[in-house]
């Protein structure tokens, strides 16, 4: 009984795997006529230009929005309400996010880049040697450390 459940997984799981290629087999098809398209368009303005010199660029879709990745950590550490390792923090926008993709080289960015910055610090160390980061405080200086005001000078003109 147990070799045909697997079986029958495994057959489940070679057809789903069947189905992507064919639904990326359509996509690339549906690309390749575009470019056609695009390089009559091109012949049309210049008869003479080699379409085929034209080289592909890689584009990427960014994970985060600008300054998404930190309001994710800030409101982690927040709501968490104790300093995390980068592993958890990692982890748990891995949890939220539910992609399957590994956050933890961009979270460790984020917050080396942030603790230099001063918006998080370092909160002491694990026993495994990773350091704890939570929200720094905010420094404001208090009333009575106001700097002097600059003594008005007036100017005639001589």
């Amino acid at each position: 009984m147990g070799i045909s459940h697997s079986i029958s997984k495994l057959t489940r799981q070679k057809a789903e795997r069947l189905g992507e290629i064919a639904k990326h087999n359509d996509a690339i098809k549906r690309l390749r006529q575009e470019i056609k398209k695009l390089d009559d368009v091109m012949r049309m303005i210049d008869a003479g230009i080699d379409v085929d010199a034209v080289k592909p660029v890689r584009t990427r879709d960014p994970l985060f929005s600008r300054g998404g990745l930190l309001r994710l950590v800030l409101a982690l550490l927040k709501q968490n309400g104790r300093p995390m390792t980068r592993t958890a923090i990692a982890a748990a926008l891995e949890a939220q996010r539910g992609d399957g993709r590994d956050l933890h080289s961009h979270v460790k960015a984020c917050t080396k880049r942030h603790a230099r910055s001063g918006v998080l610090r370092e909160a002491g160390m694990e026993p495994s040697g990773e350091y704890l980061y939570e929200i720094a405080p905010l420094e404001r200086p208090a009333k009575d450390d106001k700097p002097p005001r600059p003594a008005l000078v007036l100017l005639t003109k001589p």
